[in-house]
């Protein structure tokens, strides 16, 4: 079950996190260093924001709905907040890609240890060419742990901290949803979060999954800012 929601309606704690969003990601990323990239020249303004820290910071410190994202309604607000909440000490990220969701966890997480998973080596650019998987996040590293393997085959104790942003089929998204249940952290607050929560074809499989998962497994909603494509979970 989703429970769309208005940040009004968040418990006082977590509200309190929300509130503080965007100064504890410009005060996360300015905290450590930053590698530029300057390697693309096409349209993509998530790959263009590289090209400085202070750039990185303008695009990525929106909220959803500000910009026509290419990536729209990204997630950056919602790892922000719900990172401040949590303060993880192990978290788990399935599906590297590029590795930016990867850096933001780092930076947001600077007390944590930071695993990531994606199955394949490399990944495509825009201009289809291909980079090695996480690239962004290993010019940057600081805590993070990568892994090359098929998540649903991963074991890994007491994560706090869950980003399920892989694979969006229905299979693979209910294999990920299991792998963030079983490795969670029981004894502490713990979280998980999904990126793309969106109307359309392509993503009705993954919110079936989380559909399913919600109501079979956990037996816990799952909440939705109403401007946000990013849902997650708590144990509270």
């Amino acid at each position: 079950m989703i429970n769309e929601i208005t940040s009004d309606q968040l418990p006082e704690d977590m509200k309190a996190a929300y509130d503080e969003w965007h100064t504890y990601f410009v005060d996360s990323v300015n905290a450590l260093g930053f590698k530029p990239y300057t390697g693309y020249s096409g349209e993509d303004k998530n790959l263009l924001a590289w090209r400085s820290k202070e750039e990185f910071i303008a695009w990525y410190g929106q909220p959803p709905g500000n910009e026509p994202y290419r990536d729209n309604g990204f997630y950056t607000r919602e790892l922000s907040w719900l990172s401040l909440w949590c303060n993880p000490k192990i978290v788990l990220e399935i599906g590297t890609d590029k590795g930016i969701g990867t850096f933001l966890l780092s930076r947001l997480n600077s007390q944590a240890l930071i695993h990531t998973l994606d199955i394949k080596p490399t990944v495509k650019m825009p201009d289809d060419s291909d980079i090695e998987t996480g690239y962004f996040a290993k010019e940057n590293q600081f805590n993070i742990i990568f892994e090359q393997m098929d998540s649903k085959d991963y074991k890994l104790a007491d994560v706090d901290l869950c980003f399920i942003d892989g694979d969006h089929s229905k299979e693979a998204v209910w294999n990920d949803s299991l792998a963030a249940w079983w490795n969670r952290h029981k004894a502490r607050r713990w979280v998980i979060v999904w990126h793309d929560y969106r109307d359309g074809e392509e993503f009705r499989g993954l919110k079936t999954s989380i559909h399913r998962f919600s109501q079979t497994v956990a037996r816990k909603p799952v909440f939705k800012l109403t401007d946000s494509a990013t849902v997650w979970m708590t144990n509270e």
